[in-house]
């Protein structure tokens, strides 16, 4: 193991990305290597990683890159890190030296290439020599030092295949695809096409068919080996496929065979696709390839070269580590107890399903049972409630008739005006209400309870104030985000605090400012407007903030204008602002107007603010100046903020004009704000100002 600290490693600077991990500096001590990272986040990964673990401490050879040390390092309960040091191979990858002397067209000479080539093959065949099937040979994986001497790595991701244990034979979809030998494509393609009764005897069958003969499993490496070499014969990819039909994959290998041997040796290259024989029974094992380039090319690889490699001592390797051999065993026999464990697992809960199951149908009949018996029971208490409650009706027509003939007796009886004026004068003290069983008083509501109460509760999203005992204003603080939730909860509990205090008609003035942060909906908006709507009837002055409620739609403000604003029968003062509501279309707008009736007589300011509606166009624009000319017959007041509404035309804005003058009689002042209009000219805003003159105070934002 190493100490591994976090903050030696560079995560900005990302070296290489595998399939199992990633690959960064370390620097420690002033020295440097590098630190594979492998994220696990279930204990199956973790037992997956100590072979890679072991195999990386257990293989010692000049021409492979080992493992120097491991950490374990826990991020938190559902994520681990397993992190293995590395020595710094400071000269990059194999695919990126191929890459860069293509783009200069710089060849191998073929003693580099040879040399090249026993290096691979020594590491590789050390690799079988100690039953290691590496199963992901690849340029990319393929490391450069300073000098420029190559190395292979990833050996930890790679199998241990002893003898006595063919389950190890088992490949599946090891390596990179392009890299992989056709015979694997061929077992997988026999897996697909098999068709099996038995789930059980399927999963056997799937194992049998994917085992390799275990010489032909270390054939698979002299596959992926023989096409690197290729690679670095030409100085791109061979485009080969293993999926293809064999007789494309042999006329590919043929052609770049031809253009290799414009540069190289032939008996090189009869090494190399010795490595690429279709048919594993022919192809060459990696220790036969070495053997045969060490004895032709013996003027290259020559002693002094071995020596400089580290590969003096090759003939006297150490035998492979006994106690790594042991370890990799019981984990290769506790693997396999987990997946025995696994499918008994797998069973039960098989069965258990179909026992829930069972157990649930059992249970759906006997509740089944019991609500036909409760609902004959209760049919029987309703026809009752039906009969006591069609009794109390006779008994109330009854009592109304008679009210009706008192009411007529005394119509044909004449008041005098005093009488009527004493009675009406007399009527707000005379309401009673019921309270603990007693007939009380209504007392008027106290608003500053009200806001006390509210203050408690909501006090970290609102500000509550009442100015006198009839005006109420609510701000949104503007830190936290208000959402439906938070604004149906304020509202349920206001009106809440109202019928604590007995509310009634005492509320002249409302303010409600929520401009800032904000995820109101549609669904937020109809409650909050249904709610209030049934207790402002007697509201005169109501202002509403609701800027940024960006995600109203039609529907939103159609609910919103037939929930509260059709509602306020005495209202003298709306003050609405709905700035950035850019959903809404022509359809709500005129929608939105609809609800503008008869409450709205005494309706003497009206503040619309409604810029950045970049849906509106002049369609919708003039239904919404018709339905305001024809129906705020008292107004004095005009506001209307249109911002950046850009498609509108003087045309709309003439037709608004006509309506305001024509039926607004009692208008006074009118401001509008057309900033953005951008189809609107210069002049078309002068003819605007000069339709106005008539007005008092007329102020135009352009």
């Amino acid at each position: 193991m190493f100490h591994f600290q976090e903050k030696n490693l560079d995560q900005e600077t990302l070296l290489g990305r595998g399939t199992s991990g990633d690959v960064y500096p370390y620097h420690v001590n002033g020295s440097q290597c590098v630190v594979k990272r492998i994220k696990v986040t279930i204990i199956k990964e973790l037992l997956d990683c100590i072979p890679e673990i072991v195999l990386g401490f257990a293989c010692d050879h000049p021409c492979l890159v080992p493992v120097q040390g491991y950490s374990i390092q826990s991020q938190n309960k559902s994520v681990s890190y397993v992190n293995l040091k590395l020595q710094r191979m400071t000269g990059g990858n194999l695919a990126t030296e191929l890459k860069t002397r293509n783009e200069s067209n710089l060849y191998y000479t073929e003693s580099e290439l040879v040399k090249h080539f026993y290096v691979l093959l020594s590491g590789v065949d050390y690799l079988h020599k100690k039953k290691i099937f590496h199963g992901d040979i690849k340029v990319n994986n393929i490391l450069l030092d300073e000098k420029g001497n190559i190395r292979l790595s990833d050996i930890g991701s790679g199998k241990y295949v002893p003898d006595e244990d063919l389950s190890n034979m088992l490949t599946g979809a090891h390596g990179t695809d392009k890299y992989r030998a056709p015979e694997l494509i061929q077992h997988e393609r026999s897996i697909q096409e098999s068709s099996l009764k038995d789930e059980r005897d399927k999963k056997k069958e799937i194992i049998l068919d994917n085992l390799l003969n275990k010489n032909h499993l270390f054939l698979v490496d002299s596959w992926s080996l023989g096409l690197t070499m290729l690679e670095l014969c030409i100085l791109q990819s061979t485009g080969t496929n293993p999926r293809d039909p064999v007789e494309i994959i042999e006329k590919n290998l043929q052609n770049i065979q031809r253009e290799a041997l414009q540069r190289y040796e032939k008996e090189l290259l009869d090494i190399v696709f010795g490595l690429l024989k279709i048919d594993p029974g022919q192809r060459l094992k990696v220790g036969e390839a070495k053997a045969k380039l060490e004895k032709r090319f013996s003027h290259i690889l020559t002693g002094e070269f071995k020596v400089s490699l580290g590969l003096q001592k090759e003939g006297s390797e150490q035998i492979f580590n006994e106690k790594s051999n042991e370890i990799l065993k019981r984990l290769e026999d506790e693997k396999r107890v987990i997946e025995a464990n696994l499918d008994i697992f797998q069973e039960r809960m098989t069965n258990l399903e179909i026992a829930c199951a069972q157990r649930m149908k059992n249970l759906e009949k006997v509740y089944d049972e019991k609500i036909e018996k409760i609902k004959t029971e209760k049919n029987k208490n309703v026809e009752e409630m039906i009969k006591k409650f069609e009794q109390r009706i006779q008994a109330l027509e009854q009592e109304n008739a008679n009210l009706r003939e008192n009411i007529q007796i005394s119509a044909n009886q004449p008041a005098s005006i005093s009488d009527l004026n004493q009675r009406n004068s007399s009527f707000p003290t005379r309401v009673l209400e019921i309270n603990n069983g007693r007939r009380q008083e209504r007392k008027p509501i106290d608003l500053k309870i009200v806001v006390a109460e509210l203050k408690k509760k909501w006090g970290r999203w609102f500000d509550f104030d009442t100015k006198n005992k009839n005006d109420l204003s609510i701000k949104a603080w503007g830190i936290k985000e208000i959402d439906d939730q938070v604004l149906t909860g304020v509202t349920k509990d206001l009106i809440q605090e109202w019928e604590k205090e007995s509310f009634s008609k005492d509320l002249d003035q409302l303010e409600i400012i929520i401009n800032g942060k904000n995820t109101i909906t549609d669904e937020g908006l109809k409650e909050f407007a249904s709610q209030l709507g049934l207790r402002l009837f007697n509201v005169q002055h109501l202002e509403l903030g609701m800027k940024n409620w960006s995600k109203i739609t039609n529907e939103g403000l159609e609910i919103f204008s037939s929930e509260l604003l059709s509602r306020l029968s005495n209202i003298k003062k709306l003050s609405l602002d709905m700035t950035n509501w850019s959903k809404i279309t022509n359809e709500g707008l005129v929608l939105f107007t609809t609800d503008f009736g008869p409450q709205f007589t005494n309706l003497e300011c009206l503040e619309l603010y409604m810029g950045n509606w970049n849906q509106i166009k002049d369609c919708g624009f003039t239904k919404f100046a018709y339905k305001i000319g024809s129906k705020l017959t008292n107004l004095q007041t005009l506001s209307l903020g249109i911002e950046h509404w850009k498609s509108i035309t003087h045309q709309s804005l003439a037709i608004l004009s006509t309506q305001i003058i024509g039926n607004l009689t009692s208008l006074r002042e009118i401001n509008l704000w057309l900033t953005g209009c951008s189809s609107l000219t210069p002049s078309d805003i002068e003819t605007l100002k000069n339709q106005f003159v008539s007005i008092e105070k007329t102020k135009i934002y352009e």
